[in-house]
């Protein structure tokens, strides 16, 4: 967050993972908050939460053979 000020105007941050604490749900919400404008790229097995204005696409991780 502490470096939200210096995205130029319009830009969109990115961010991939494969879990979803809290905390960073927190963050994405601040950060729109702060008129930025970000995105969520989920590769976990579980879907995130929806995040009122940030866009959230899931991408379910394959499991391999004999993975439960």
């Amino acid at each position: 967050l502490s470096q939200a000020p210096r995205l130029e105007y319009g830009s969109t941050l990115l961010v991939v993972t494969a879990i979803t604490p809290p905390p960073l749900i927190e963050a994405l919400l601040r950060l729109k908050s702060r008129c930025r404008r970000s995105a969520l790229v989920s590769l976990g097995r579980t879907p995130p939460p929806g995040i009122p204005g940030v866009d959230v696409l899931h991408w379910a991780a394959e499991r391999s053979e004999g993975e439960t």
